[in-house]
């Protein structure tokens, strides 16, 4: 019974360390701008009835040197609309969607419709590489996620469901690196 309680005991403090993935989400309802073909050809803005959500992911974990490093891999947006889904690549051609990322390492390289997932499927149950499924966030670092929907799109805003995804690096929290001292004593000298 020890065993199992110990197991259990360290499976809920890694569970805890999401509590340092936080989130913050904002919502300003009115008029929107959308990039819309035109019959001539190209495109041109259109003002809209709708909503801009602007959703923040941050890692808040503490930057002690003797605290292990939490980084979360993977890090995106999952959003579900009460109505019929959009796609990514048309919000990014109407100009609705934008990925800030002043405050997050700049050697993340996919693009943000990686990042985002439109009423997908979960977070992969299985994956070699965490980052093709969203941002790296060390600690103190954020990405801020805006995107524009149509009062059509999205009748009731109060429907949309929000998710921030990612998992935590095993390499960064379990990595141990202890300097080696070289004493004087340690030192053999061959005639």
């Amino acid at each position: 019974m020890t065993n199992n309680t110990n197991e259990f005991d360290v499976y809920m403090s890694l569970k805890n360390l999401g509590k340092y993935l936080k989130t913050d989400v904002g919502i300003t309802c009115g008029k929107i701008e959308r990039m819309v073909r035109k019959s001539s050809g190209g495109r041109e803005p259109v003002l809209t009835d709708g909503y801009t959500i602007k959703a923040t992911i941050s890692n808040t974990a503490p930057t002690e040197p003797d605290y292990p490093m939490i980084v979360f891999m993977g890090v995106g947006l999952k959003f579900q609309l009460p109505t019929p889904p959009i796609s990514i690549q048309r919000m990014k051609n109407q100009g609705a969607l934008k990925v800030d990322l002043t405050n997050a390492s700049q050697s993340n390289p996919f693009p943000p419709d990686k990042t985002v997932r439109v009423d997908f499927p979960d977070y992969p149950p299985f994956t070699s590489d965490e980052r093709k499924h969203g941002y790296i966030l060390f600690p103190g670092e954020s990405i801020t996620y805006e995107f524009n929907l149509t009062a059509k799109e999205c009748p009731d805003v109060t429907q949309i469901k929000l998710w921030a995804e990612g998992t935590i690096s095993r390499r960064h929290l379990l990595h141990h690196s202890k300097e080696m001292a070289i004493a004087s004593d340690n030192i053999v000298y061959q005639l």
